[in-house]
This record gives structure tokens, sequence and C-alpha cells, in this order.
């Protein structure tokens, strides 16, 4: 039971640290983003909200990144985002900010410019690639909107000659049309030899390499403990900034009646905030306690130490007990 445990314990903070952490970055990246963008560095912009919209999506951060790559000229991928953050903030309840997302993707539309992949005769293993990115048999012969700029087609399959073409794909409207022709047999390709028969024969086989040694348990305890202090740093500045938002939030509309919807998403992001690190300062100390646990229990294996998480709503802690 102690095992059990303290695996759970271990589980919960490794499972719920990289979110929370994560959470703080893409708030940081959003906002760095927005100011760059205000500033006129269009593409410095795209890179920080891109990167804030993949540590953690969102409906608000996606219609900012769509806005920003419009302005690069990048439009099917605009067009995409302002789709996808239309669906997301609908099953959010925000139908204000999805129908205005649906309404800049409908206005893009007509300025895509799309490409069409055919591959009329298909070699074995066929794999291919558009500026790297793998293009799907289902995706043959579809009118797909890219974006416009300089791009590259590649075509290949073992046992044949690579296919390359460079292609430039014009903005408003332009449709182009590829065709990949049947890859040619490459004699000179490396052929699989079949083991020797002595080999064959013996049933001999190549031994497997050993496994890796297991790390010590200092060492994970330590790693663990780390992750905790870490942890716990991340709480404290959510913990700043919910209380920073709130006190924004109150100034602007003290009586918290009749406040502008930017207030009440003041209001909200803030408790939502406070309630983040909370848990992540929480969850930091038991990070903290694992982590000794694990290096004390390392030397004295007769110990058995327990430690377990105490998780309630906006709140989060540790039990420890044991027996010696």
């Amino acid at each position: 039971m102690t095992l059990a445990r303290t695996r759970l314990a271990l589980a919960l903070l490794l499972c719920t640290a990289p979110a929370l952490a994560d959470s703080a970055a893409a708030e940081v990246l959003f906002r760095e983003g927005k100011k760059l963008l205000a500033a006129g560095d269009v593409a410095g912009a795209c890179a920080k909200l891109a990167e804030s919209n993949r540590l953690e999506s969102s409906s608000g951060t996606l219609i900012n990144l769509a806005d920003c790559h419009q302005r690069q000229g990048k439009t099917a991928s605009a067009w995409g985002e302002f789709l996808t953050a239309a669906r997301v903030a609908k099953s959010q309840g925000q139908q204000q900010r999805s129908d205005e997302a649906k309404k800049r993707a409908s206005e893009l539309e007509a300025s895509l410019s799309y490409v069409i992949i055919k591959v009329p005769e298909r070699v074995p293993e066929l794999k291919v690639e558009r500026d790297g990115e793998l293009v799907e048999g289902p995706s043959f012969g579809t009118k797909l909107p890219v974006d416009p700029g300089r791009h590259a087609l590649s075509a290949s399959a073992p046992g044949h000659k690579p296919w390359t073409k460079s292609f430039e794909l014009k903005p408003n409207g332009d449709v182009q049309e590829l065709v990949i022709p049947k890859l040619e047999a490459d004699a000179s390709a490396p052929v699989a030899h079949a083991p020797s028969a002595s080999a064959a024969a013996t049933g001999a086989v190549e031994a497997p390499p050993p496994p890796p040694p297991r790390k010590k348990a200092p060492v994970l305890g330590y790693v663990v403990g780390g992750a905790g202090v870490v942890l716990t740093g991340v709480g404290a500045v959510v913990g700043l900034s919910a209380m920073s938002k709130y006190k924004a939030a109150d100034d602007a509309c003290p009586s918290h009646k009749g406040c502008a919807p930017s207030v009440g998403d003041d209001y909200s992001s803030a408790k939502s905030q406070a309630n983040i690190a909370n848990i992540a300062i929480g969850l930091g100390v038991v990070g903290v306690a694992v982590g000794a646990y694990l290096v004390v229990s390392s030397r004295r294996d007769e110990a058995a130490v327990v430690v377990a998480p105490a998780v309630g709503p906006g709140s989060a802690g540790a039990s420890v007990g044991g027996r010696f």
C-alpha cells in the first residue's frame, strides 16, 4: 500500500507539472506576441503566437495567430485557424467570438490559392511530401488550400529513384495541378541480404545489447524534488499574475455589477489563475516531499515512509506517514 500511494503522488506530480508550466509559458508568449504585432513586427509576433498556441491552444490565441498569418500573406493557414477558433469558441459558449471568427474565415476564403496533387501510377510504399510534410493518399486529387509562395513537392519509395519538383503558388485564387510520375526503378539501390547458410542452420542470432543500467533512487529523488521546487516557483508567478489581474479588474469595476465584458473576462481569468497557483504550489510541496522520500529510502531500505497528495477545491498539499 505504501508503494502504491507513493507512485500515485509521483505520477500526479509529473503529469500535472508540465501542463501548469506550459500554461504559464503560453500566457507570457501570447502577451509578447500581441506587443510585437502592435509594434509592427509581424514575423516575430507570429512566431510567439504560434508557440503559445502549441503549448496551450485557445480560441483567442488562434484568432490572433490567424490575423497575424493573414498579414503575412499565409491565407490558407489563417483560414484554417479562423475556422478552428470558431469551433473552439462555440464549444466554450462564446458565440460572439465564434461568429466573428467565422466571418473572418468567410471573407478570406475568396482569396485562397490551391494545389491539386495527382498520382496516376503508384509504386509500393510511395511517400509524398510537400515542404517536408507528409501528404497522405486520401488527399491525392483533392483541391487543397496552400499558402502562396515557393514550395517543394517530393516523392520516394524503396528501390526507386526519388522525384522532386519546386513550384511557386501565387496569391488570390491561383490553382496548380501537380502530377507525380511513376517513379523509376533504381538498380543501384541496396538489397537486404538473407542470413548466411551457416547462421540459418545453427539458428544463431545476434545477441541483443544489454539493457541500460537503472537509475539509482537518489538521482530520481533529486529530479522529482527539483521539479517540485520549479512547480512551486511557477505557482508563485501565476499567483502574482492573478492578483495583478484581479486588482486591475476591481479598479475598473469595483461594484462587480454591470461590468464591461472585458472586465468580466479579467475576473474569470484571475480566478482560474489563482486556482492554478494554489494547486501548483501544493503539488510543488508534494514534489519536494516525494523527492526527499526517494533519497532517504534509497539509503535506509528498512524505512517505509508514505507521502501522498491531498488535493481539494482550489488547494493542494501532502500527507506524510510511515512505519519504521
